[in-house]
């Protein structure tokens, strides 16, 4: 018994003492300590790092949304159709008046019929006679003249050797051709061996876009030009005993245009330009070698002509243009038709022609025939050109005529 209570009091002792241990938090001396169990340090894998990721976007602080309109509540008014149609005029009780037709008289459209020449009689000539001079000093590169030297307009005269008395004809190239080329000569040798005075003139050869320009400088000075042509030709048939002589003018393509200026206009050529001239319109430009004499001619006759000073050119000057760009010159030009009342025209043309459009004769015909002029459009076949043979039996056959 007494070892049994020895027994329980050591048990109750080591309790208290483990208790009290607990309760102050304090550990066993080192010396009575047990040394910690040696465990190996576990190896572990290094750290997955996750990737980046994106920040998600800094969204700006919400706006306070506009309030939304309630839908209204009642549809907007619909006006209600008309009750009744609007008002029609009522028809005219009587029909309005047929305007009537412009007095444009119809175009007298003739083919030509060429017959053979009669024999020709024995030709002169005499070549770069002076007939005028320019009186510009601004001279276009072309005419090969000195800057400040006036140009010298030229002629060659094909006569008939026996004395006469003869008809007379001026031969107005195209723009570029010279007297001396082969056309002209050939044409001028058959027209003076069929009994006339020739003269193939040089002359200043505007294109219409030129001869515009300066208030119609240059169509002023092709005038003057043309019309001292007409003046020489008058002034030699004095000299060699056949004045009063009949005149005619023939031109091709350009040429025509010059030609009819003239040949149209006649005796009133110059006083109309100088009345132009007054309002501001160009002064003369050409002084002529023989200075009297009057430029009536009797005949033209054109192939393949422009007569853009009637017309306007390839369309370009219609009325519109004419109206915008010096009315008054247009004006002008429009007035020449019927101061030649006794002129006689014949425009030959080529149907066929790709560089002057036919229907160009077609329309001056009907013009001269509304200033009461004798005018016919010649065709041919052919195309842009002047058929020699039916220039030489054309221009004789009206220059015979009274």
């Amino acid at each position: 018994m007494k070892d049994r209570a020895a027994v329980l009091a050591s048990i109750a002792l080591a309790t208290l003492i483990m208790v009290l241990v607990f309760a102050t938090g304090c550990v066993a001396p080192a010396s009575v300590q047990a040394p910690p169990p040696t465990v190996a340090a576990a190896t572990l894998p290094p750290p997955t790092v996750p990737p980046p990721t994106k920040a998600p976007p800094t969204l700006p602080p919400p706006t306070e949304a506009p309030p939304t309109l309630p839908p209204p509540t009642e549809a907007p008014p619909t006006l209600p159709p008309p009750t009744e149609p609007p008002p029609t005029n009522p028809p005219p009780t009587e029909p309005l008046p047929t305007p009537a037709p412009p007095t444009v008289a119809p175009a007298t459209i003739v083919p030509a019929t060429v017959a053979p020449l009669p024999a020709a009689q024995p030709i002169t000539s005499s070549k770069d006679i002076v007939y005028a001079k320019g009186m510009r000093q601004d001279n276009p590169a072309e005419w090969n003249q000195a800057a400040d030297a006036p140009v010298e307009w030229k002629l060659d005269e094909y006569a008939p050797t026996e004395p006469g008395p003869w008809p007379a004809a001026v031969l107005v190239n195209w723009a570029g051709e010279a007297r001396g080329e082969y056309t002209w000569t050939k044409l001028a040798e058959k027209l003076a061996g069929q009994g006339a005075r020739v003269y193939v003139i040089d002359y200043p050869d505007y294109q219409p876009d030129a001869a515009i320009r300066e208030k119609g400088r240059g169509y002023r000075e092709m005038a003057d030009a043309v019309a001292c042509a007409v003046r020489f030709a008058r002034a030699r048939a004095a000299e060699t005993g056949s004045d009063p002589v009949r005149v005619a003018l023939a031109g091709f393509c350009l040429g025509g245009g010059a030609a009819s200026q003239v040949a149209v206009a006649g005796d009133s050529l110059d006083s109309k330009w100088e009345a132009y001239a007054s309002a501001g319109g160009p002064p003369r430009q050409v002084a002529c070698e023989a200075n009297e004499g009057s430029t009536v001619v009797d005949v033209l006759v054109g192939s393949g002509g422009a007569y853009d000073v009637f017309l306007g050119f390839d369309g370009l000057y219609d009325e519109a243009f004419r109206q915008a760009n010096n009315p008054e010159m247009w004006k002008m030009f429009q007035s020449f038709a019927g101061d030649n009342p006794g002129l006689k025209v014949r425009l030959l043309h080529s149907q066929r022609d790709p560089i002057m459009p036919y229907d160009n004769s077609v329309a001056a015909e009907a013009m001269l025939k509304n200033a009461g002029l004798d005018a016919e459009v010649v065709t041919f076949k052919g195309f842009h050109e002047m058929p020699v043979d039916l220039t030489v039996q054309t221009v004789m056959d009206l220059l015979k005529q009274p």
